[in-house]
């Protein structure tokens, strides 16, 4: 399948949303208020729900044939581990000298070791944001197993497991008496750190992706054997009206809605919204000759270095602006704004100058290793 459009320009904004987000930190540490105002885990669900429904949109049809298991967890070491090991390496020596907002050494090399292989652990990685890529590299082991595995009924019944173990425990993380006589389960999972991180809320995000990211092969794969046109994806007037639908829905509160004020139910909420709005576009990109902006392809696929590089750049970069007493000409908006576009700038120099490199290169060693002949 070729590579969508779509799906580029949701990774350019999951990446950017999550980088809004710490911007956020920094302006309510040096200004008291955000920079831009929002919901703060938006980014994220979005980046774990998006990761579920490309996982199963794109890599379904390879259950059961263990032969594309090796391939397809040679590609994802490849696509998470390489730029994630020299961006962590840019910032060891600051490790060990505690210089900058990353904390100092303290001889725990075990520490060091899982945060270059993204094991769980409960302290944050020594590059923060690859806290996400832990649940990330997560799930694609589960996904990778279940491809070699999936005519296992054994491997299908862990799977099961995880899914009925991860629903139970957000049911007792939902922030209400219903479930209160419960909350000694609750107590015995959060107590025990791999428990939670097998069972965790994150893991709800890949699968309510995962399953619109079915819908959407079930759609395009129906829609390929019809003869006749589908007059909804053909009319772009009630294509957009359906995407700013679910656009405004996404920004709405779950607490305007229902009158319930709970992580757990914006985190579903916003799933829901998210790989609704994957869903739609998608289906369309797929029927119709569609043409986005360039910058939004591009910076798809920058997404990685930016995700990776853009928070040592934000405390970089607001650390010079705030030395040089430069914010107090900008006032705070601006000053964060500029911070916001160097760190993107930066990062996508990042990319083009290492990891477009090093992506043709890790690809043509894959080429190599799948079809050695």
């Amino acid at each position: 399948m070729k590579k969508l459009q779509s799906i580029q320009a949701f990774r350019a904004f999951a990446s950017i949303l999550i980088l809004i987000q710490h911007a956020n930190l920094i302006s309510q540490e040096k200004f008291t208020n955000n920079f831009i105002p929002g919901s703060p885990g938006l980014g994220v669900n979005s980046f774990f729900a998006l990761s579920g429904f490309i996982l199963v949109f794109i890599h379904i049809k390879e259950l059961g044939k263990s032969y594309k298991a090796k391939i397809f967890f040679i590609k994802r070491f490849f696509r998470i581990y390489p730029l994630y090991w020299l961006v962590s390496l840019l910032i060891l020596p600051m490790f060990f000298l505690g210089l900058g907002s990353v904390k100092q050494f303290d001889g725990d090399w075990l520490y060091i070791l899982k945060s270059f292989i993204l094991f769980p652990q409960e302290k944050l990685p020594l590059l923060s944001p690859g806290w996400t890529l832990t649940h990330e590299v997560y799930f694609y082991i589960v996904f990778g197993l279940l491809v070699y595995f999936w005519n296992s009924k054994i491997v299908r019944g862990l799977f099961f497991i995880i899914v009925l173990g991860t629903i139970y425990k957000a049911t007792l993380d939902f922030n209400s008496d219903w479930f209160y006589k419960y909350r000694t389960y609750q107590t015995i999972l959060d107590s025990n750190f791999m428990l939670s991180f097998i069972f965790s809320r994150y893991n709800l995000l890949a699968l309510i992706g995962g399953l619109f990211g079915y819908f959407a092969y079930k759609r395009v794969n129906f829609d390929n054997n019809q003869s006749h046109p589908n007059i909804l994806l053909h009319s772009k007037s009630v294509f957009f009206f359906i995407v700013s639908l679910i656009l405004t829905l996404l920004i709405i509160p779950p607490s305007n809605l229902f009158g319930v004020d709970d992580r757990i139910v914006t985190l579903v909420w916003q799933g829901i919204m998210v790989s609704l709005l994957f869903l739609v576009c998608t289906t369309v990109e797929t029927k119709n000759n569609y043409q986005q902006p360039y910058v939004l392809t591009f910076l798809g696929d920058a997404s990685y270095s930016v995700f990776l590089f853009h928070y040592p750049l934000l405390l970089g970069i607001s650390k010079v602006i705030f030395a040089l007493g430069v914010y107090k000409l900008m006032g705070s908006f601006f000053a964060m704004l500029t911070i916001t576009i160097l760190s993107i700038a930066l990062s996508s120099l990042f990319f083009v100058l290492i990891e477009k490199p090093l992506s043709s290169f890790t690809t043509n060693y894959i080429k190599k290793v799948h079809h050695p002949n």
